[in-house]
């Protein structure tokens, strides 16, 4: 994919997705037969639907936690949300998915996954969606350069963090913080926090402050 900036300031991304496409349900389906209790599984909608879906059958048979991040959205996404654990989504996603404001359309794809659902708001936070009800998320205010890869370092982090054992919630608290501190920089994969940057994250002294 290529990164465009609009003149208002927004992402524009332009993406080839034949290759991706070529990828059939037997490929996906084999590329997560060894998964596990313990790990996670995390897609896109780069893929078509019968390549995710088996990728998502595949590793939630097998015991793994299974997170669909909406990017890019597709038609058909809204079918597909009953097969993963966790869905993530921002405001624009989430209201495409359910025809609801963010707050109605969280909750509304939480009970679709019966599982979690976070919606991303850029500075205003995330909220955060679970049999308990829903919670805000709040984002650090910083001074935002570039948004560009902002939605791949939260659902990175927060896939790394519950591979390492964190609660989904404390995970998307941490993976908020990571992204608002990325929007500090330019550019893409240069503005990713660093593992020293993401441990200081970890700490809840800083997540505190």
């Amino acid at each position: 994919s290529s990164i465009w900036v609009a003149r208002d300031g927004e992402n524009m991304i332009v993406s080839s997705a034949l290759c991706a496409y070529s990828i059939g349900p037997e490929e996906a389906a084999s590329a997560c037969a060894g998964l596990g209790s313990g790990d996670v599984l995390l897609v896109q909608g780069n893929l078509a639907a019968g390549p995710t879906l088996a990728a998502a059958l595949t590793a939630r048979s097998a015991g793994a936690t299974t997170i669909l991040n909406t990017a890019p959205i597709q038609r058909d996404m809204a079918a597909w949300l009953g097969s993963f654990n966790v869905v993530i989504t921002n405001a624009v996603e989430a209201a495409e998915l359910t025809g609801l404001d963010c707050n109605a359309a969280v909750t509304a794809l939480q009970c679709a996954t019966a599982g979690v659902a976070i919606a991303t708001m850029g500075a205003k936070g995330a909220l955060f969606a679970d049999s308990t009800g829903t919670t805000l998320l709040p984002a650090p205010d910083v001074d935002v350069v570039d948004a560009s890869g902002a939605g791949d370092v939260m659902v990175g982090t927060l896939a790394g963090l519950v591979v390492q054992g964190f609660s989904l919630k404390q995970a998307a608290m941490i993976a908020v913080a990571a992204a608002s501190l990325s929007v500090t920089r330019i550019g893409t994969s240069p503005s990713f926090p660093s593992a020293a940057e993401l441990t200081e994250l970890v700490n809840p002294d800083a997540l505190a402050r």
